[in-house]
């Protein structure tokens, strides 16, 4: 932010002796007005980058996610941590990011579970315990 400031800075300072050169050369505008014109757009600059700075700033606060290698057990489907301790997948995500865990039940998994059970049922039937899988069993924390 600092040497965005700067550059803007010495930038303008740099135009504004070029500009102060090419007028004692030609004499064609008042130095006054000069030195207003640079420095309103010194001053539009340094709003224009203090406000991407913290807009920057907040967005990179608002981020939490996950990143590198998930070593993760390829039968239980446990994650190890930072400390090497074995989690359930949904209380790692839970901890180590901003995402929010519901469950439910595959169509493949319904089957396989509840095949025999679904084979003599209604298509309607199946319809409404597809819509009741979809729906979290926990209800959703809260913040």
């Amino acid at each position: 932010m600092i040497g965005t400031l700067s550059f803007g800075f010495a930038s303008t300072v740099h135009l504004f002796k070029r500009f102060a050169e090419w007028h004692q050369k030609h004499g064609i505008a008042s130095i006054d007005e000069l030195i207003i014109v640079l420095a309103i757009m010194a001053f539009a600059f340094a709003i224009f980058a203090w406000r991407r700075w913290r807009e920057l700033q907040e967005a990179h606060a608002n981020i939490k996610t996950l990143r590198g290698l998930l070593p993760i057990c390829a039968s239980c489907k446990k994650v190890r941590d930072d400390k090497g301790y074995w989690n359930q997948l949904e209380a790692y995500i839970l901890d180590n990011s901003d995402a929010e865990i519901t469950h439910g039940i595959c169509p493949d998994c319904m089957k396989k579970l509840y095949g025999d059970c679904l084979e003599g049922e209604s298509v309607s039937e199946n319809r409404a315990l597809e819509e009741i899988s979809r729906k979290p069993i926990f209800p959703e924390r809260s913040s």
